[in-house]
């Protein structure tokens, strides 16, 4: 109350509170009168009484987000109240019950939430060894009036204060912040020279993805093959479905061989999806037919599945190191990788009878990989891997994604993620002649 009464000049002359004894004797000397409330009668204090259900809803809050332990539960009080006279309310419309009652501006540089993680500096004076960490894990409990905060080193019990402290959870890059436009969510990441045609790369970003989550629903993405036969666009996605059954039979990917009691085959089912132009516009409706690789059971119609994972890293390594010695760069895409991949184990999948009447009562036995089934990966990698090496290129054993061939001084390397590839040489006469020694392998674009 004397704090009060120097900072604003009043001097409180009634406390209305309930009938603590202890403050009779301390009110009589300052000539504060005491009114007590009649027992049992919260409701006649009613603006203390919803004030401190406010503060216990705050402090009740802060102990449960922050995991402290109960007996701290007075810090979660002063915290709350800290932060209630530094917060907006009817009485005060202009400012805040802070700056009213002292005059001065408010900084809240001092609120973190109670509880969070401090590191707190050791001065070096209090470290026994040089080595020893410079910093100690501390809770926060309250911010101090006087400055820094108080808080409590659960290692030693102890509470210390400190204003040399940081707070992990909150320290923030001490780059600006920069609110993208819808213009640049679509925007170039990648420029890079394909020998002489300049090839610009774009970045799907989250409102593209949101596009066509809307365009697909407009055009009618089928789930499964009875709505393709049933949609809008059954002819066009019949027609995706016939070109892609002629390119597994023009790639011998399968072989049809007559139904027998107890054959242990897999289900397939069509996947169907748009292709799109940068603007938004369909390109092209696409359909896969593909085996339930889910159904696959190891050591029956697969065996090993696995396959190497190229690393981007490595990619930024072979690409600075083209620019730094200004080699040529080229990139390529192989269609439908995986219908040229030999299958090892005997894998029999259902026919596609609908679309293909004359397989009915047959079964298929893949020659080639299907779509998602379990060794899939596995077959590609091997038949790629084989075709690279007949090339004269080997497999480097620090990444098995790098493929190198050096023939005295013309070297060529090749960066392989599944079924593309990035290729960079020293010599654009070495780069024409792997372009047209794969592509008499595999349907590539370049």
């Amino acid at each position: 109350m004397n704090q009060l009464g120097v900072h604003t000049k009043i001097t409180p002359k009634v406390l209305r509170t309930d009938n603590p004894q202890e403050f009779t004797d301390s009110l009589a000397k300052l000539g504060v009168c005491f009114y007590p409330l009649l027992p049992y009668s919260p409701l006649e204090n009613g603006k203390a009484e919803r004030l401190n259900m406010m503060l216990g809803d705050m402090a009740r809050a802060m102990m449960a987000q922050s995991g402290m332990p109960t007996r701290f539960w007075q810090f979660a009080y002063a915290s709350a109240c800290f932060i209630h006279n530094r917060i907006p309310n009817s009485r005060c419309v202009n400012s805040l019950p802070y700056q009213e009652l002292y005059g001065r501006a408010l900084s809240i540089t001092v609120l973190y939430p109670f509880g969070t993680d401090v590191l707190v500096h050791t001065p070096s004076v209090h470290q026994q060894h040089k080595l020893d960490a410079r910093a100690i894990e501390c809770k926060l409990l309250k911010p101090l009036l006087t400055g820094g905060w108080l808080l409590w080193e659960p290692s030693t019990d102890k509470m210390v204060q400190s204003a040399s402290v940081i707070f992990p959870k909150f320290q923030s890059s001490n780059m600006p912040p920069q609110l993208p436009t819808k213009g640049s969510l679509q925007h170039i990441v990648n420029t890079m020279s394909l020998g002489e045609v300049p090839t610009e790369k774009y970045f799907k970003l989250e409102n593209q993805a949101i596009d066509s989550i809307a365009l697909a629903k407009d055009m009618g993405i089928p789930n499964h093959l009875a709505q393709q036969l049933s949609g809008v666009h059954q002819d066009k996605w019949g027609e995706a479905c016939r070109a892609e059954l002629a390119q597994m039979v023009a790639r011998d990917v399968w072989e049809a061989v007559p139904e027998q009691p107890g054959m242990k085959t897999i289900r397939n089912c069509w996947v169907f999806d748009l292709k799109h132009n940068l603007d938004g516009t369909v390109e092209k409706f696409k359909a896969l037919l593909i085996a339930r690789g889910d159904k696959q059971r190891p050591g029956i119609n697969c065996a090993e599945t696995y396959a190497p994972t190229a690393s981007l890293m490595l990619l930024d390594l072979l690409l600075g190191t083209a620019v730094l010695k200004g080699w040529q760069v080229a990139s390529f895409d192989v269609s439908s990788a995986y219908l040229y991949s030999p299958v090892d184990e005997c894998v029999l999948v259902e026919s596609p009878i609908v679309l293909l009447p004359a397989l009915w009562g047959k079964e298929l036995h893949l020659k080639k990989a299907l779509y998602c089934m379990r060794q899939v990966g596995r077959c590609w990698w091997k038949f790629l891997s084989g075709i690279l090496d007949c090339l004269g290129f080997f497999v480097t054993e620090v990444d098995q994604s790098l493929y190198i061939f050096c023939n005295g001084v013309t070297i060529i390397a090749i960066w392989i993620h599944i079924d593309d590839g990035v290729v960079t040489s020293n010599s654009q006469s070495a780069i024409s002649n792997f372009k047209s020694s794969l592509c008499a392998e595999l349907e590539i674009k370049w």
